[in-house]
């Protein structure tokens, strides 16, 4: 609801106005509003124009990110509690979204948030999603060996150990 206030019409009569009344509400809705202005003489007599009032909503809605997040890595892909964010808009409610996908990477993540009111205005935020790997590989399968020497140098045939790491490739 938005306060206008009306200017009144010119009006002119041959015996004299009396009156100049409206049908105008205090407050006006978003859309088109018709005032209808009615003028009386001394003589009984009125006449009536109308008023075309249109109130658009133009403004963008506020809208607030989730706070940046870092998280420890779990695989590949991690699922993030991100959070949500909000949005508020001067005329009515807003709807809010993002491109946060399910799952993030390791790395760096920026999360668009966009908040919409119903007249299609929008403003944006954004929140950094970080993963970071910070856990060491696991190696496994290390095997301490005795062989008896067969010369100066012996050949010995050493168990290949594995590691394995929850984001992914290991080298050895």
């Amino acid at each position: 609801q938005m306060v206008i206030n009306l200017v009144p019409p010119i009006v002119t009569d041959n015996v004299g106005v009396i009156s100049l009344d409206h049908n105008a509400p205090s407050t006006y809705p978003v859309g088109t509003t018709t005032v209808v202005w009615t003028a009386k003489d001394d003589a009984g007599n009125s006449s009536s124009v109308p008023q075309i009032v249109i109130v658009k909503d133009t403004t963008a809605p506020v809208i607030t990110a989730p706070a940046n997040v870092t998280e420890e890595s779990t695989g590949l892909q991690t699922t993030v509690a991100i959070g949500v964010a909000t949005g508020t808009d001067a005329v009515g409610p807003v709807t809010i979204t993002s491109n946060a996908p399910e799952t993030f990477p390791v790395g760096t993540t920026t999360v668009t948030w966009k908040a919409t009111d119903e007249a299609g205005n929008f403003s944006t935020a954004t929140q950094v999603v970080t993963v970071e790997d910070t856990t060491a590989p696991v190696i496994t399968g290390v095997v301490d060996m005795a062989e008896d020497a067969t010369g100066l140098l012996t050949q010995v045939t050493l168990t290949v150990p594995t590691a394995t790491d929850a984001v992914g490739v290991v080298s050895l």
